[in-house]
């Protein structure tokens, strides 16, 4: 039985229709705008240097924030699979910046899932994931690359979530949110910290 050739057109298109709306959640402008609201209090904050990592969903998105962010500091540093056109390039642009980061006092290091894939990342105290999370243990992942103690600092990890209005479509969109919410609530308890 091959599976391509006995579904219905109705169901490619339906496919794609689910795709589009993640997508549309992922870029949700108002989590972006909220996301960059918060980034730029902590960056502006004159008492202090903070250092910030923010996990993005696509190198679009990432190239968005950097550019809105560049207006508040000189300390941007992005990082995606494209940011070269040779992969030698890329990894060395890659680290470059990431050890660029790591050696500021305050700033921000943004990417979308390159983060995720065993990079090493510098102590930064706050987290801001703007990236839908396809998975808990991914969420996990993105909140250990910050929720690290180091020195008398105290960490923050923010996690934003796209909600619908109008446009809600309870068996899909219910489900999605319910997970996701839960998977905080599970790692609040977990690390003794509920969520705010």
């Amino acid at each position: 039985l091959e599976l391509d050739r006995d579904l219905p057109d109705s169901w490619a298109q339906l496919q794609a229709s689910i795709q589009s709306r993640n997508w549309i959640r992922h870029r949700s402008q108002p989590k972006l705008d909220g996301a960059l609201d918060l980034a730029e209090q902590y960056l502006t904050d004159v008492d202090r240097g903070v250092k910030i990592v923010m996990f993005a969903m696509d190198i679009d998105t990432t190239e968005r924030i950097g550019e809105a962010l560049s207006e508040v500091t000189d300390n941007v540093y992005v990082v995606h699979s494209q940011i070269a056109a040779s992969t030698r390039k890329k990894d060395r642009l890659v680290r470059q910046r990431i050890d660029r980061f790591a050696q500021a006092d305050h700033g921000v290091l943004i990417a979308p899932e390159l983060l995720d894939e065993g990079i090493d990342v510098p102590d930064a105290e706050v987290g801001i994931n703007v990236a839908g999370t396809k998975t808990k243990l991914q969420l996990v992942q993105r909140m250990g690359r910050v929720l690290r103690k180091h020195g008398d600092k105290s960490p923050h990890f923010h996690h934003f979530v796209a909600v619908p209005d109008e446009h809600h479509l309870e068996g899909l969109d219910g489900k999605q949110y319910v997970q996701e919410l839960n998977w905080v609530r599970e790692l609040g308890e977990a690390i003794g910290e509920q969520p705010t």
